[in-house]
């Protein structure tokens, strides 16, 4: 049937034609349910009539006759001054998307062209859902949220039911009109080769969907669920202490307390390790931020992971970084092997060198590889090995919670002998040392207070001493220059300069400190007789003592310029050890006076 209108052809059960919106109207007549279509003074001609018989004229169209109806029942139809009026062309394509489907419904009922369904609907979609993918990958969408990207998956096995019904459909069209079949059969082709990839994909996915829930599970029934995390703000709000074990909760705490201080620089791992994927997390939040990441103690399994994520990885020169293959509740088989390759694939987005990664997955779960700190360095898992006494410490916190602080700092005597004689400085000496462990201040911190209360109260001390505890402590301070000479000039002009120098990392032994501290000992326990002299002479001789010093040692006068511009230049301790010799040897019969009085002020 076609539309009298435009002559698309149109369906028997259509009330509008969907090219023009024309109405089609159906005449039913007493034979077999014939139809006949009157539109706009045009009616179908008499199958009676041949073709030589002349039209007839319009006015005797009213009285043609169709299958023998009578006139009376005869309604033809054709404007008149008393129908309707025609529709707009507004009414008129209402009428048109009203009555035909949209796009979509046409391609499900293989309404379109076969290029059409084919290249626009199959090829041009399948592409377009290639490429999102593509860049969902490279984006790590999948491996961060792995149950959306399942559902996304599945979502594009609906569209690909919805194409290759259609196409098969509009195949099936296109044969029956007589066309093409290579073009037809092909692509039933390629809807068959496309159910059978479909199957195939849907299988593997769900495969890996089971291996997913699998594992969380796992992680659920896990012991390590238990792992509690403890954090501590250190070294002036300056770093935060990570200890305990890696939970179910570790990674919204850890982003709420970090967050919260806008001074920290440093994370201080100091972990047994935990759950990997909270790890992960944290690990995610640690790089974004740009925190630096150290050891000075142990960070074991999966706090490896979170160690990686700092911008500067350091590690103390007694730190240790463990690693092992994963350990994940019941897990085995191909099971373990995919956990194993999550473990491979963060450590290589770290930068990790392939050689130490299989070193690590190489190691069973319940044993632990330690790497030196050369093959931490050229793996690139380590930037730097640090000095621990330069940043946060916590020894001594334990102590100071069991109340054994004090008694630890009393075991030298040199401490027990302040309580008891100078208690008015010893007070707020030991106050001041609660503070610092509290506070978790790195070791040197501890050092330099010491050294500035010990050389600040000197002359209090040194007033009263005998010349024998002075001549004791004169020859271990020559000794103790002696060493830092060789060993770390910094000491020497932090000595000197204890204001403009970094506090340096003492390299004396232990019989050497216990020599130190059984002089100063000395000093404070002696009791003699102070020796009335003129001050003026000493002064004197303190003065042409440095100035030989100087003569004798003129390329040390560069390093004294700028109060020691280079903190590691020797030109300090030569300048000390000097000193002292130009002192005792030239000084007289009483040499500890000089010292005493040197001391003094």
């Amino acid at each position: 049937m076609y539309c009298s209108n435009c002559g698309d052809k149109v369906l028997d059960t259509d009330n509008f034609c969907g090219s023009c919106g024309t109405s089609i109207l159906r005449v039913a007549s007493n034979n077999a349910a014939k139809e006949a279509v009157i539109a706009d003074y045009e009616l179908e001609p008499d199958p009676k009539s041949t073709i030589e018989d002349p039209a007839p004229p319009a006015q005797s169209l009213r009285n043609i006759k169709v299958d023998n109806l009578s006139e009376d029942k005869i309604k033809p139809i054709y404007r008149s001054e008393t129908s309707e009026p025609p529709p707009t062309n507004t009414e008129r394509y209402s009428l048109k998307t009203q009555d035909k489907p949209n796009w979509f419904i046409r391609h499900w009922r293989g309404e379109l062209s076969l290029v059409r369904s084919y290249w626009l609907n199959t090829f041009c979609v399948n592409l377009i859902i290639y490429i999102a993918f593509f860049i969902m990958e490279k984006a790590k969408f999948v491996e961060e949220y792995p149950y959306q990207s399942f559902f996304l998956i599945f979502a594009t096995f609906g569209i690909a039911c919805w194409q290759l019904v259609g196409l098969w459909r509009s195949a099936t069209k296109y044969l029956d009109n007589g066309r093409s079949s290579l073009w037809g059969n092909l692509a039933r082709l390629t809807v068959i080769l496309g159910c059978l990839q479909n199957c195939t994909v849907l299988v593997d996915v769900s495969k890996e969907l089971a291996i997913l829930n699998d594992f969380y599970a796992n992680i659920a029934l896990s012991k390590e669920a238990d792992y509690e995390t403890e954090f501590r703000f250190i070294n002036n709000n300056k770093e935060l202490l990570v200890t305990g074990g890696i939970g179910s909760k570790s990674v919204n705490e850890f982003t709420k307390i970090a967050s919260a201080n806008p001074n920290l620089s440093l994370i201080h791992l100091n972990n047994d390790g935990g759950r990997i994927s909270e790890a992960y997390e944290i690990y995610k939040f640690i790089k974004a931020r740009g925190y630096n990441t150290y050891t000075s103690g142990q960070c074991l399994s999966a706090c490896t992971i979170m160690f990686l994520g700092g911008k500067q990885r350091l590690i103390s020169i007694t730190g240790k970084l463990g690693f092992h293959s994963a350990s994940i509740g019941n897990l085995d088989g191909q099971d373990y092997e995919n956990i194993n390759d999550e473990f491979k694939n963060i450590y290589q987005e770290a930068g990790v060198s392939e050689s130490l990664i299989a070193k690590a997955l190489s190691t069973p779960a319940n044993e632990i590889y330690y790497p030196d700190h050369q093959e931490l360095l050229s793996s690139n898992a380590v930037d730097l090995i640090v000095e621990p006494s330069n940043f946060g410490s916590t020894s001594l916190l334990t102590l100071l919670e069991e109340n054994k602080l004090e008694k630890a700092f009393l075991e030298y005597k040199t401490f027990t002998a302040m309580k008891k004689h100078y208690p008015h400085l010893y007070t707020p000496f030991i106050k001041r040392v609660i503070e610092l462990t509290l506070d978790g201040r790195p070791i040197n911190d501890y050092k330099a207070y010491s050294t500035n209360f010990f050389n600040s109260n000197l002359p209090e001390v040194v007033k009263y001493a005998s010349p024998e505890a002075i001549e004791k402590y004169v020859f271990a301070q020559h000794k103790m220059f002696s060493i830092f000479i060789s060993e770390t000039p910094q000491s020497c002009n932090y000595y000197l300069y204890p204001d403009k120098i970094p506090v340096p990392s003492y390299t004396l032994t232990k019989d050497d400190a216990a020599e130190i501290d059984d002089a100063f000992y000395d000093l404070i326990t002696s009791k003699g007789a102070r020796v009335d002299v003129d001050i003026t002479i000493y002064q004197q001789r303190i003065d042409e003592a440095a100035s030989t010093v100087f003569e004798n040692n003129p390329s040390i006068v560069s390093a004294f310029e700028d109060e020691v511009a280079d903190i590691n230049d020797k030109g300090g301790c030569v300048y000390l050890l000097g000193l002292y010799e130009e002192l005792w040897n030239n000084s007289g019969e009483n040499p500890a006076e000089v010292f005493r009085y040197l001391y003094s002020s």
